[in-house]
């Protein structure tokens, strides 16, 4: 099969595995966004190893989490963000750090990471990616403008 054949069905399962594991979860009352990376984690290489393309299917993940922090950044305004100014810029900056010290701080301990700068990346990585992943669940549940989704999504 042609290589562009081949990126189309894989294109598909990702997206096939990527639904059903969201409506799984949505049934369950879970995150859709859980549903997504089960679904991911079943068909890529640590399960069932039907994504042969992995570089392919990896820059158009990075598409896609560029897209969700594109949504993500729609939903907030910069009058919102001003007059929060005090929580986003305090909390947000020591959820950040203990993040990166937690994060980091475990990649090491664990061997994920075998030097400190290595540690401290990936606790940077996991401490934006959590912030995504909190704020796409208080948009599915419609829980943005509540009180403790005005605090939350700040950080």
């Amino acid at each position: 099969m042609a290589k562009e054949l081949t990126l189309i069905v894989e294109i598909v399962t990702v997206l096939g595995a990527a639904t059903t594991g969201g409506y799984l979860v949505s049934r369950l009352g879970q995150p859709v966004l859980l549903g997504y990376l089960l679904g991911g984690i079943l068909i890529g290489p640590a399960g069932l190893q039907w994504i042969t393309l992995e570089g392919d299917i990896e820059v158009l993940s990075k598409i896609g989490v560029a897209l969700l922090l594109f949504a993500l950044g729609v939903e907030f305004s910069l009058k919102d963000l001003l007059r929060m100014r005090s929580i986003a810029l305090g909390g947000g900056s020591l959820q950040i750090l203990l993040t990166i010290l937690l994060g980091g701080g475990l990649a090491y301990l664990t061997g994920w990471a075998e030097t400190i700068p290595t540690a401290i990346f990936l606790g940077a990585v996991l401490s934006l990616s959590s912030t995504a992943v909190v704020l796409k669940s208080l948009i599915e549940r419609n829980e943005v403008q509540t009180n403790h989704g005005q605090s939350c999504w700040q950080f």
